[in-house]
């Protein structure tokens, strides 16, 4: 059903408070380039996403949320790169920002957005 939509990488990084910093920094374009020490070092989840305007997730039952759980990490950055695409968002991922099961991604050429309310908006 998507053949003729563009297929890009897409990474998810759980990253602790203390590296908040150094992740805000990242140059999309330099993280994809090949040889980035970041990325290399990341112990991230890839997978290859359509840019489209259909929501895509992460299923909650995914191991990846175990680890991050495990890790105790705060934020995932997610960072989309190739064929013209870079991209970058940062999700606080605390249970006081999230009531949800699922939380859509939709990936563009340069953006990602995230249509799924936090707790304060829905509050709103």
């Amino acid at each position: 059903p998507d053949a003729g939509l563009l297929r890009v990488e897409v990474d998810l990084v759980g990253v602790k408070a203390d590296a908040l910093g150094d992740w805000q920094k990242v140059d999309v374009a330099d993280y994809f380039s090949g040889n980035n020490a970041m990325r290399q070092g990341s112990r991230s989840f890839a997978k290859t996403l359509t840019v489209s305007g259909a929501p895509q997730t992460v299923a909650v039952t995914d191991p990846i949320w175990k680890e991050w759980q495990q890790r105790q990490i705060s934020h995932v950055f997610i960072l989309a790169g190739g064929r013209g695409v870079a991209a970058k968002k940062e999700l606080p991922v605390t249970t006081d920002v999230w009531d949800v099961s699922t939380i859509n991604l939709i990936v563009k050429q340069a953006a990602i957005d995230v249509p799924t309310p936090t707790r304060a908006a829905k509050q709103q």
